[in-house]
């Protein structure tokens, strides 16, 4: 405001151990026309500056008119996308694995339960309707138990959980197994698993400014699995029944089969890359909000 950068020196200088500048620039014909400064920890986790929003640095971001200044605010939004923690991409990939499980087994539930464990109608509505009330309730616990637990605990402990009846939906035959999974670990797994636990740590792991795309990206990984559950679940059910180890699996069964796969894999993933990382900060304030901050620090100055 008073000529000085925004950003605090002292802030700066003191944390100079853990923390270094990453400048970022798009050019059109030679000039520069955006600079972005990232501060990047240690760890490789990507952090805008204190007060880059506050001061309203971002908004020679916007598209400028023309094809030049929208191939350079492309450019722009591209390098801060590919500057965020390698975590945001296995995030991605969760997602998807998340809603391969969940879509794949939807989608053929009912078919699946009245053909492979012999229930009738009204048996499976009645199955399918507890199943989805005990799930809404246990998904409000298990949005709980992010905030108290974290996003990596809490995602140990659903697909844990998720493995577990997920396996008995697979390769169980009985009755007794079909009921025990929807409503024993049905709740405490895939409900869990249910109520965005991903959408978090990528909130966290992503600062205002990129977060909408990361969130587009996410919504397109999201509904790309649910699309391919549809290819594969096609595929599949015109199949001939194979024998497994002595036992007959349709072509149906052999889907749910995959879906345990896709959950198995999200557990390896958890346990061996993700990790409770917040990138954000307390002063960097949500897009809608910058503008009203903007306003009241210049009326102060």
């Amino acid at each position: 405001m008073n000529g000085h950068d925004s950003t605090d020196d002292g802030a700066v200088a003191g944390s100079a151990s853990s923390l270094h500048h990453r400048t970022l620039r798009s050019e059109t014909n030679g000039h520069q026309v955006n600079e972005v400064n990232l501060e990047v920890e240690a760890d490789g986790c990507s952090r805008t500056p204190q007060g880059a929003l506050r001061t309203g640095q971002y908004e020679s971001l916007a598209p400028k008119p023309g094809v030049a200044g929208t191939m350079a605010s492309a450019k722009l939004n591209l390098a801060l996308f590919f500057s965020l923690p390698a975590q945001v991409f296995v995030i991605l990939l969760l997602e998807g694995l998340n809603s391969y499980r969940n879509f794949g087994l939807r989608f053929v539930q009912y078919q699946y339960f009245t053909n492979e464990f012999g229930l009738s109608d009204t048996e499976c509505g009645s199955l399918l309707g507890l199943k989805a009330t005990l799930d809404v309730i246990f998904g409000m616990a298990g949005s709980l138990g992010i905030d108290a637990f974290g996003v990596r605990k809490t995602a140990i402990i659903a697909l844990s959980m998720a493995i577990v009846g997920r396996a008995l939906l697979a390769f169980g035959r009985t009755q007794t197994a079909l009921y025990t999974a929807c409503l024993f670990f049905s709740p405490f797994g895939e409900a869990f698993l249910s109520v965005g636990i991903y959408k978090v740590a990528l909130k966290k792991l992503t600062t205002p400014r990129i977060r909408p795309l990361a969130f587009a990206i996410q919504y397109a990984t999201f509904n790309f699995a649910g699309a391919l559950c549809d290819v594969v679940i096609d595929e599949l059910r015109h199949e001939e029944d194979q024998v497994w180890f002595g036992e007959v699996y349709t072509g149906l069964r052999r889907f749910v089969v995959t879906t345990w796969f896709a959950v198995v894999a999200a557990m390896v993933i958890v346990v061996l890359f993700v990790r409770d990382v917040d990138v954000s900060h307390p002063d960097d304030p949500e897009p809608e909000e910058e503008g009203a901050v903007r306003q009241i620090e210049e009326q102060e100055a």
